[in-house]
C-alpha cells in the first residue's frame, strides 16, 4: 500500500515535471520563431565601412560621427601612443578639416566610423579612416562639398586624392559609382 502510493506521487510529479518542460519548449519554439521572423532576408548589412576596415587591421576604433568625434580621439591616449606624434597630427587635421565643417560634417553625419590600425612600411603605423554617405548623397555633392571647404580633390577613376589646406594629403575611395 505504502509502495502503490510513493509510485502514485512519484507519477504526479513526473507529469508535472513534463508539463513544465513542454511548456518551456513551446516558449522556445515561439520566442525564436518571432525574432527570426522580424529577420527579412532580402534586406542586407549595409555596413560597408566595417568591411573595408576589418580585413588586415590589427586595432580598429569604432564610434559615431557627431561634435565628440575630437574629444575621444583627443582623450584616447592608446591610440595617440601607437599611431605616434605625426599621425596624431594628421588625425586632428582631418578632424578639423573635413568633420568640424558642418557642411561636410552634414554628408556623414551619425554614420559610424572606424579608424583601424594598419602594418605600414619599414615597421610604421598606418590609419584607414572608414565612414558611409548618408542616404541620398551623391559623389558630386561630395566633391562640391570638399572644394567649397578649401580642399583640393583630384579623382582618378574610384580614387580621390584630397589635399587639406595645412597640405596633408588623403586618399578617398569610393565602393560603388554614385
Amino acid at each position: 500500500m505504502l509502495t502503490q502510493f510513493y509510485l502514485s506521487l512519484y507519477i504526479h510529479q513526473m507529469k508535472r515535471i513534463l508539463i513544465l518542460i513542454i511548456v518551456l519548449f513551446i516558449a522556445i519554439v515561439t520566442m525564436a520563431y518571432l525574432y527570426f521572423s522580424e529577420l527579412k532576408p532580402g534586406k542586407k548589412n549595409n555596413d560597408n565601412a566595417l568591411y573595408a576596415v576589418s580585413a588586415d587591421a590589427s586595432v580598429i576604433f569604432s564610434f559615431q560621427n557627431d561634435k565628440s568625434i575630437l574629444d575621444i580621439l583627443t582623450s584616447q591616449t592608446l591610440l595617440s601612443e601607437l599611431i605616434g606624434e605625426n599621425k596624431s597630427l594628421q588625425l586632428s587635421s582631418l578632424y578639423h578639416y573635413l568633420l568640424a565643417r558642418p557642411a561636410v560634417n552634414h554628408i556623414a553625419d551619425k554614420q559610424n566610423v572606424y579608424i583601424s590600425l594598419l602594418p605600414g612600411e619599414e615597421n610604421s603605423i598606418d590609419f584607414l579612416y572608414s565612414t558611409q554617405l548618408n542616404a541620398g548623397v551623391s559623389l558630386l555633392q561630395l566633391l562640391n562639398t570638399l572644394k567649397s571647404a578649401g580642399i583640393k580633390t583630384d579623382t582618378v577613376e574610384k580614387l580621390t586624392r584630397l589635399t587639406l589646406p595645412d597640405s596633408s594629403t588623403f586618399f578617398s575611395c569610393r565602393s560603388k559609382n554614385t
